[in-house]
C-alpha cells in the first residue's frame, strides 16, 4: 500500500457520500434501528420538520437506549442475543421513545466546498467518525465518514 499525497484542491464534496438517508426527530427508536439496518449504515442525520439537519443518531445511541430499557417503566427487553440479530427487531415500536430522545443534539457539519485537510482535525477533536456536509440553510448534502478520509488518503495500487 502507497500513501498518496493529499491534493489541496480536494474538497469534501469530493469524497462524501451525498444524499443521504436520514431520519425525522419525530420517529421512532424503531424506526431508527429499521432505516439502519435497512441501509447497513451506522448513523443517521435528524432533521425537523424543514429538513434542516438538528441531530444525528448512530447505533452506538441505540445500544445506549436498549440498556435503559424502554421508557415505560418496565423491562421488556428482548435477549441480548436477539437484539444482535438485527437491531430493528429488538425495539417495540413506541416503548423506547423518539430519535429526539436518543440524538446527539447540533452534531459537527462541515460544508461541500471546505478542504478535506481539515476533515480529520475536526474528527479528532470531537472524537466523531462522521460529519454531516449541510448546505448554508443546513439542509443535508451528505455524510463524509473516517473511512471516507482514509480512502481519500491511501492508495491499495502496488509499487514495484
Amino acid at each position: 500500500m502507497t500513501v498518496k499525497t493529499m491534493d489541496p484542491t480536494t474538497s469534501v464534496r469530493d469524497i462524501m457520500t451525498p444524499d443521504p438517508v436520514s431520519i425525522g426527530s419525530g420517529d421512532s427508536v424503531a424506526e431508527a434501528a429499521r432505516t439502519l439496518d435497512s441501509n447497513d449504515i451506522s448513523g443517521l442525520p435528524v432533521v425537523d420538520v424543514q429538513d434542516r439537519v438538528i441531530g444525528v443518531v448512530s447505533r452506538t445511541d441505540l445500544v445506549h437506549r436498549y440498556l435503559q430499557g424502554p421508557g415505560d417503566g418496565t423491562d421488556n427487553r428482548p435477549s441480548w442475543t436477539s437484539f444482535h440479530e438485527g437491531f430493528g427487531d429488538a425495539f417495540a415500536e413506541d416503548a423506547f421513545g423518539t430519535v429526539e430522545e436518543i440524538m446527539t443534539p447540533d452534531p459537527i457539519t462541515v460544508g461541500p466546498d471546505d478542504p478535506i485537510s481539515q476533515i480529520a482535525a475536526l474528527m479528532v477533536e470531537h472524537r466523531v467518525h462522521r460529519l454531516l456536509v449541510i448546505d448554508s440553510s443546513r439542509h443535508i448534502m451528505g455524510v463524509v465518514t473516517s473511512m471516507d478520509l482514509i480512502e481519500a488518503t491511501y492508495s491499495t495500487r502496488k509499487t514495484s
